[in-house]
């Protein structure tokens, strides 16, 4: 008895669950005043199955639909807390001008005097000094090289490069 008061209820729960289901689809889904159209979109009002029901699955086999002809459910468009503002991008600068300006000129070098001869200090171990203290690699007989690689002639005291 309880196994057939059971099976009753459930029926009748099923038949009070699927009708107000089917409500609770079609408050759900926007009237065509609400929906938008999108690019490439036609008007809800003017699609062919706008007048049809939306799709959903019968209450005893979920393998049916419960309406046939039925319509797809409207996409769902995810809302955003604010709108949406896309700037324009900043129009493109040219790339700045750099003015170059020459260096002064430079004031030649002093000539040198290479015949004048330099004062020698000392020789030792054939290394010469001169009075500016420049250090002189002794070479074979009088010569010795300056740190440039100058050829100089050693005669007494004075040194004498070329």
């Amino acid at each position: 008895m309880s196994a057939v008061l059971s099976l009753i209820a459930s029926l009748l729960l099923a038949g009070f669950v699927a009708p107000a289901a089917a409500q609770t689809d079609e408050r759900r889904a926007p009237s065509a005043s609400q929906a938008a159209p999108r690019d490439g979109e036609q008007n809800p009002e003017e699609r062919p199955d706008a007048r049809l029901p939306v799709c959903s699955l019968a209450p005893d086999d979920p393998g049916k639909l419960a309406v046939e002809p039925c319509r797809p459910a409207p996409t769902h468009v995810e809302r955003r807390a604010v709108e949406q503002v896309t700037g324009r991008m900043p129009a493109r600068m040219p790339p700045p001008i750099h003015e170059f300006h020459p260096a002064p000129p430079v004031a030649p070098a002093l000539p040198t005097n290479p015949d004048r001869p330099l004062p020698l200090i000392g020789c030792h171990s054939g290394v010469c000094r001169d009075a500016g203290g420049t250090l002189h690699n002794g070479g074979v007989g009088n010569a010795t090289l300056d740190p440039n690689g100058k050829l100089c002639n050693r005669e007494g005291v004075w040194l004498q490069c070329f």
